[in-house]
């Protein structure tokens, strides 16, 4: 019975706290201004679209290292039931900002999930500047709009 009440303490501490903590975190000033305020916007519903460098830098931030994506619509893990022929995420749409690529995906597995990477680009070497959970966006102003309400995760290390 005490483990009970300690479980149902802990709760309540972690959901009030929860409440009170702006969800977008990590994103930097001027990354969050660009990704607001982009001069042009070229989105893209094709894995071949998005820069070899941007999904190699993609991966660099996740636990498998692998960042292979399906296209949107395509099959994928979506579930606990693991094809190693197909990948584990799938793109729902990429965005070319004149100085970062944004790539919104969803992750199979025991929790299906929504998320974004930031990768900064062109530059000599691209590199995610900001990663978080989402929901799903049907398009770049959506996410923009969620971003701006800071209804986005970035506050957690996950393995997305």
């Amino acid at each position: 019975m005490r483990a009970f009440w300690l479980i149902a303490f802990c709760s309540a501490v972690a959901v009030h706290a929860y409440a009170g903590i702006p969800r977008v975190t990590r994103l930097a000033t001027a990354d969050r201004a660009a990704l607001e305020h982009p001069a042009s916007i070229k989105l893209s519903y094709s894995v071949r679209a998005i820069p070899a460098s941007v999904r190699s830098a993609c991966a660099t931030v996740i636990s498998d290292h692998k960042f292979a994506l399906a296209d949107p619509g395509k099959p994928y893990n979506e579930s606990c039931g693991t094809d190693d022929r197909i990948p584990d995420r799938r793109l729902i749409w990429a965005a070319r900002l004149p100085e970062h690529y944004v790539v919104h995906y969803e992750s199979g597995g025991i929790a299906h999930s929504f998320h974004i990477m930031v990768v900064s680009f062109p530059s000599s070497r691209p590199r995610v500047v900001w990663r978080a959970a989402a929901d799903e966006y049907k398009d770049y102003s959506t996410f923009v709009g969620a971003l701006k309400r800071n209804q986005l995760f970035d506050y957690y290390d996950s393995k997305f």
